[in-house]
């Protein structure tokens, strides 16, 4: 952090140091191609997407997950007439990749199956899905929810509307959100809020929209975040019904709390910075983001 300079100085160059590099994503695209093959020994693969941050440009550097969709054949979701548990299939998908990589931590974490790649620095999420159809053109699937059960989802839907969003705030949509994320995991523990949830909080509500700074970006969208007290939103797509901010009741307060003390801190540096304090506001900013602004 530059102490004497305009906040907007800093903001650029966290933007720029965080953002991910060509060789991490080229990483991720051969061990997704890997882990195709893998899976293709027992299933039938109709198709292998990216999906998540990476998609919509609000990946940052070190933390964000490579996050991977796999369309299973309809038959590898059936067991006779039923559909099968979607916690089985999970089990299934995480013991043919522990015999793919006995070395590797392989995790599950609600609908995805985890694998840790680089000692867990190049993590990669995998979720196992099936095709159900079509919606506003769009295609449907149904992935795991993380307690047996299946769920819908549109990736190609909820990318277009939150790109959408972001060629109306002029890109700053997406490069609020990434600040956001690293506000979230600029900690020991990382913060507990679904950046899903928050990418389409933000988006829905045209919070970057007009001529701003990314101090006021910061500001509106945590205010919005505020308001809004940990409250689940209706999925604006129309797809994913009832979308939460935090999987847990005490996730959910941690949440709600981090917010209010970093809200106080963006008005903080937002005030200071109305008044051309900026060593003011670049010490708030930087309090704030726990030291790495």
């Amino acid at each position: 952090m530059r102490q004497g300079v305009h906040p907007s100085y800093n903001f650029e160059a966290l933007l720029t140091r965080t953002k991910p590099q060509p060789g991490e994503l080229g990483r991720a695209k051969i061990n997704a191609v890997a882990v195709r093959n893998r899976l293709a020994l027992e299933f039938r693969i109709r198709r292998a997407m990216a999906i998540g941050s990476q998609v919509r440009g609000t990946a940052v550097r070190y933390y964000s997950d490579a996050d991977y969709m796999y369309i299973f054949s309809r038959d590898d979701t059936r067991w006779g007439r039923a559909t099968i548990n979607s916690t089985t299939l999970l089990d299934n998908v995480r013991s043919l990749l522990i015999g793919r990589y006995p070395n590797t931590e392989i995790g599950r974490d609600g609908q995805a199956i985890v694998i840790g790649f680089a000692q867990g620095q190049r993590s990669m999420d995998i979720v196992p899905g099936w095709f159900d159809g079509f919606e506003s053109r769009r295609p449907i699937y149904k992935i795991p929810d993380g307690a047996g059960e299946w769920i819908r989802t549109s990736p190609e839907l909820h990318d277009s509307l939150f790109k959408t969003a972001d060629l109306q705030a002029r890109g700053k949509l997406s490069r609020t959100i990434r600040l956001l994320k690293w506000w979230k995991y600029s900690r020991a523990t990382p913060l507990p809020i679904s950046s899903f949830y928050a990418e389409l909080v933000l988006s829905s509500l045209g919070t970057c929209v007009g001529v701003k700074s990314y101090s006021t970006c910061m500001y509106d969208s945590l205010l919005a975040l505020h308001q809004r007290n940990g409250r689940a939103l209706q999925d604006p797509a129309g797809i994913s019904g009832l979308i939460p901010m935090a999987s847990t009741q005490a996730k959910l307060q941690q949440a709600r709390e981090a917010i209010a003390s970093a809200l106080d801190r963006a008005a903080r540096a937002c005030d200071a910075e109305r008044v051309r304090n900026h060593l003011e506001a670049n010490y708030q900013w930087n309090l704030l983001f726990n030291g790495e602004f």
